[in-house]
């Protein structure tokens, strides 16, 4: 399935952004809607430059590349850019909006309108829209005029209950006001600042977070005012409320919020943010195995035959992406330290990290030593049984576990490596079950042998801002039954050949295949191997995500 990227340069750059942020699972540009059934268009038109899915969550942006004119008059020539560049979007946005709510069903990825959009858009009533803007062409005349960084300034009144709304915040040179029609703010990023923006919340549940608090701010009634995007988001970042996330603090007595200039420079010389970057490079290994998968849903090249297969998988990925940047980096590193630093007399390994809260999924990841004498697809089967069966235990014995995702490998050491994925929900977990679920963790020993321990972590290195405990419990066992159903130790059957490995007939198969089919979804890449041994895996993973060095497309 091919990909669009964008029609011009800004597209292109703006495009590259995205698919770091939100990943290209999520990320979509040159979206179409089909508007034939009118007789009057033979091919659809353009609805957004790039349109972001992501669960409840839409975000679509207008990106307009535009020359400030030079008429040596500054008003008329803002004026004239900001209609071109600022307005048009607007009006975009807006139509975006209407037609994603009115034609869910009618948005296509090509302008033929014959590839419909990936992602099933349902129920618009309860989604949660976003609209941005990214204008460029503005900044180099604006530092100028000003000095600065050249980004534009924010100034939006906090009475707006006048009806005030839109385009006449306009007169103002390199100042932007609210702009929607509607009341609803739409963001502008520009030259400066959507590089900025993008690429440190560079999470879809970072940067809608953002979003969120911003829109609060503005909804509570008091104005903003700001020397740039750029400032806003320094203080966010700096600022964090009772609940340890970040937030804008502010004394709600006073009629309007100034951000002054200076804030962000400082913090983007400070040696708190160096080493929060240097930190944050290991969450990139989480963000490249949600891609890996990802390419492989888009291109059906999933091991799993089932119907739904690329609907589940873009679920279990959903929630694997949701995590933030932090948390991205904490689990990246438990990851890494269980693949990589399994005991070494150890056939199997499991660690298991909680919840962040309720109804967040539990991480299960296991490691499981592949034998010489089985061949690949035998061993895959083998492995997926044993990630389904410690999830299975971890929601029987667990109550506080209400989903767990599964993530196995090979044993580090090995010179190539697979991954399999596998989703458990509790509403998946049937009374039926249970003892089934009770006999195999008793006969495998699974969640018995555990050592628990707490992970604490900052966000910003070296300082007490953004605290995270992480509850993890650790365990092997070399001598626990297989999962097979052969009854026999894991370690004295892995040296069978594979003649030898248990069988049973087709009816029985096909009883047991139901059954797990109601228990788990499972997900793994369709090439049998990867050639890159796991330790180069980890350790390519802050090379493989590069943000492009400028969206500045002049």
């Amino acid at each position: 399935m091919s990909r669009a990227s964008g029609v011009n340069a800004s597209e292109r750059l703006l495009t590259q952004l995205c698919d770091r942020t939100f990943l290209s699972l999520w990320s979509h540009a040159n979206v179409y809607r089909d508007q034939r059934s009118r007789g009057l268009e033979t091919e659809g038109k353009e609805l957004c430059d790039l349109l972001v899915v992501f669960g409840n969550r839409m975000i679509i942006f207008s990106d307009k590349d535009c020359k400030f004119p030079d008429s040596g008059n500054l008003s008329v020539d803002w004026a004239r850019w900001y209609r071109n560049a600022v307005a048009g979007s607007v009006r975009q946005l807006e139509g975006a909006e209407r037609w994603i709510k009115e034609h869910p069903t009618r948005i296509f990825s090509d302008r033929a309108c014959t590839i419909s959009f990936p992602i099933p858009i349902l129920g618009t009533s309860t989604m949660i829209f976003h609209r941005l803007i990214v204008a460029h062409g503005a900044g180099e005349r604006c530092a100028q005029h000003f000095g600065g960084s050249g980004s534009l300034m924010i100034d939006i009144p906090g009475d707006m209950n006048n009806g005030e709304y839109g385009l006449s915040d306009s007169t103002e040179p390199f100042v932007i006001g609210r702009l929607g029609s509607d009341g609803r703010l739409i963001h502008v990023f520009d030259d400066m600042t959507a590089d900025l923006i993008l690429s440190k919340l560079d999470t879809i549940s970072d940067f809608v977070a953002y979003l969120d608090k911003k829109e609060a701010l503005l909804e509570s009634g008091i104005g903003i005012l700001a020397t740039g995007e750029e400032e806003m988001l320094a203080n966010y970042l700096l600022d964090m409320n009772d609940s340890g996330g970040h937030d804008f603090s502010f004394d709600r007595n006073h009629d309007v919020v100034y951000f002054a200039e200076g804030t962000w420079e400082e913090f983007r010389k400070s040696a708190v943010l160096k080493m929060q970057s240097k930190a944050d490079q290991v969450s990139y290994q989480w963000d490249r195995l949600i891609e890996v998968m990802s390419s492989d849903i888009r291109y059906g090249k999933l091991r799993n035959p089932h119907p739904e297969a690329s609907v589940m998988g873009e679920r279990i990925l959903r929630l694997m992406a949701s995590e933030s940047s932090f948390h991205r980096r904490m689990l990246a590193r438990l990851m890494s330290e269980a693949f990589m630093e399994t005991p070494p007399k150890a056939d199997r390994y499991a660690r298991i990290v909680d919840a962040k809260k309720w109804g967040d999924p539990y991480y299960v990841f296991v490691t499981l030593k592949k034998p010489h004498s089985l061949d690949i697809d035998s061993y895959r089967n083998l492995r997926i049984e044993m990630l389904e069966m410690y999830c299975a235990a971890l929601i029987h014995k667990y109550p506080p576990a209400q989903r767990a995702i599964g993530i196995a490998t090979e044993l580090g050491g090995n010179a190539s490596h697979s991954f399999d994925f596998l989703y458990y929900d509790r509403e998946m977990y049937f009374e039926d079950d249970i003892h089934e679920i009770e006999r195999m963790s008793e006969s495998m020993k699974l969640l018995v042998n555990l050592r628990k321990n707490q992970v604490t972590d900052f966000e910003y290195p070296g300082t007490s801002i953004g605290p995270t405990l992480i509850p993890l419990m650790k365990g092997r066992s070399r001598n626990a039954q297989c999962p097979c159903g052969s009854g026999e130790k894991i370690q004295t059957l892995l040296r069978k050949p594979p003649s030898q490995f248990t069988t049973t007939n087709s009816d029985q198969v096909q009883k047991e295949a139901d059954r797990k089919r109601r228990w788990s979804f499972t997900l793994g890449d369709h090439r049998p191997r990867r050639l890159i041994s796991i330790e180069d895996w980890f350790a390519d993973a802050g090379k493989w995500r590069q943000f492009p060095s400028s969206l500045n497309p002049h």
